[in-house]
C-alpha cells in the first residue's frame, strides 16, 4: 500500500513537472522578436514594386517577442470582460449538468450543482488530468443518489455533450465562412482539414446516438460486455455506451444541453478574443477566425495527460496562430494569460464553495455498494 502511494505520487510529480518544463520551452521559443522570410509570393511583388515594398514585408512578417510584448502596456478592461464573460460560461456548463441530472429523474438541486461545479471546475485546472475535478464530483454525487450509476453517468454524458457540441460549433461555424467563401477558409488548406475532422466528429456521434433507439436492450447488453474486453479502453467505451443509453430517448434534453454547450463556447471564444486584445501592441486574429481556432486549441489542452494542459494549451494555440500566418507568440500568450484568468476564476469559485453547504441528504451505505451495471435499465 505504501509503495502504490509513493509511486503515484511520484508519477504526479513528474507528470507537474514535464507540463512546467513543456511550458518553460514553448514560452522560449516565443520569447524574443524572429524575423520571418518572405514568401516567394512577395518576393516577387517587391522586385515588381520596388526595395521599400520589401522592406514592408519584412517588417510585416516580423514575429514580436513576448518579452516586448510583455514590457508594454496593457489594457484591463478587456481583460475585466474575460473575466466576467468566463464565470457566466462556467454557470451555464452547471446548469447544464444539473438538467441533465433531473433529466433522470434524480432529486439535485440547482444550488448544489453549482456548489459541487465550482470545486470540479478547480481541480480541473491543478490536477495531473484535466478531468480530476470530474472525479471529485462523482464521489460527492454518489454519496447522495440512490441511484449511484445513473448519477454517476451524468458527469460523463456531461463531459460528452460538451466535447460534441465542441465539434458540431466548428463545423457549422466553418459551414458559415464555407458557404460565404472567407479566404480564412477556402484558401487555407490546414482549417479546411480541421473543419472536416471536425465535421465528422459531430456527425458520427449524431448518427450513433440516433441509432441507439433502434437497438434493443439484449443487443446492448451484448455489445457492451463486449466492449469491456477492448485492451486497456475496455472500462471506459463500457461506461460510455452505458451512459448514452441512458439518454437515448431524451432528444429534448440532449438537445437543450447541445445549445446550452453552443452558448458556454461562444463564452470562451470571446474570453480568448478579450483577453489577446487587451495587448495593443499584438496582432491577433479576429472573433470570427477564434471561432474556428479556440475550441480546435480548447480540444488539444483537454487531451494533454497534465495539470490543466499547461504547456500542451500553448504549444497548440501557437501553432494554430502559425497555420493562419499569425505570430504563434500571439496564440502562447492568449493561452497563458486566459490560464492565468482561469485560474483566478476557480481559486474564487473555491473560496465560494466553502462557504456552501450541500443541501442534499446522503444515502445509506450499503446502496454505494451496489454493481455498477445494475442500475442502468
Amino acid at each position: 500500500m505504501v509503495n502504490r502511494v509513493k509511486s503515484s505520487l511520484w508519477k504526479n510529480l513528474l507528470k507537474y513537472g514535464l507540463a512546467i518544463g513543456l511550458l518553460v520551452y514553448v514560452v522560449s521559443l516565443n520569447w524574443e522578436e524572429k524575423t520571418r522570410e518572405p514568401t516567394p509570393a512577395q518576393a516577387a511583388h517587391s522586385l515588381v514594386a520596388g526595395g521599400a515594398s520589401y522592406v514592408a514585408i519584412v517588417q510585416i512578417r516580423t514575429t514580436p517577442g513576448l518579452k516586448d510584448v510583455l514590457s508594454q502596456k496593457i489594457e484591463y478592461p478587456p481583460l475585466a470582460c474575460a473575466f466576467l464573460v468566463a464565470a457566466l460560461a462556467l454557470m451555464v456548463t452547471f446548469i447544464r449538468w444539473h438538467l441533465l441530472v433531473r433529466a433522470q429523474g434524480l432529486e439535485f438541486s440547482r444550488w448544489n450543482a453549482i456548489r459541487l461545479g465550482l470545486v470540479g471546475f478547480f481541480f480541473n485546472t491543478i490536477l495531473p488530468t484535466s478531468v480530476g475535478g470530474d472525479i471529485l464530483k462523482a464521489i460527492a454525487i454518489s454519496k447522495e443518489q440512490s441511484r449511484r450509476t445513473v448519477a454517476v453517468a451524468t458527469i460523463l454524458i456531461d463531459r460528452v455533450v460538451g466535447l460534441w457540441a465542441l465539434a458540431w460549433y466548428v463545423a457549422i461555424v466553418g459551414g458559415i465562412f464555407w458557404v460565404v467563401g472567407d479566404p480564412f477558409l477556402t484558401e487555407k488548406p490546414a482549417i479546411q482539414t480541421i473543419w472536416l475532422i471536425s465535421s465528422l466528429a459531430a456527425i458520427i456521434p449524431s448518427v450513433l446516438w440516433l441509432s441507439m433507439r433502434l437497438i434493443p436492450s439484449t443487443l446492448s447488453a451484448k455489445l457492451s460486455d463486449r466492449l469491456s474486453r477492448v485492451p486497456l479502453a475496455g472500462r471506459a467505451l463500457k461506461e460510455l455506451w452505458l451512459a448514452g443509453w441512458i439518454y437515448r430517448d431524451k432528444y429534448g434534453v440532449i438537445f437543450a444541453a447541445l445549445l446550452m454547450s453552443f452558448l458556454s463556447h461562444s463564452g470562451w471564444v470571446a474570453v480568448f478574443h478579450f483577453v489577446v486584445i487587451s495587448f495593443p501592441s499584438l496582432s491577433p486574429a479576429s472573433f470570427w477566425e477564434h471561432m474556428i481556432l479556440v475550441p480546435v486549441g480548447m480540444t488539444a489542452q483537454a487531451m494533454v495527460p497534465l495539470p490543466g494542459g499547461v504547456g500542451g494549451g500553448e504549444a497548440a494555440y501557437g501553432y494554430l496562430y502559425l497555420l493562419i500566418d499569425k505570430p504563434s507568440s500571439v496564440g502562447v500568450l492568449g493561452s497563458m494569460v486566459q490560464r492565468a484568468v482561469m485560474y483566478s476564476l476557480g481559486f474564487i469559485g473555491y473560496l465560494v464553495y466553502l462557504t456552501m453547504k450541500s443541501d442534499a441528504k446522503k444515502i445509506p451505505e450499503k446502496s454505494l455498494n451496489e454493481p455498477l451495471a445494475s442500475q442502468t435499465s
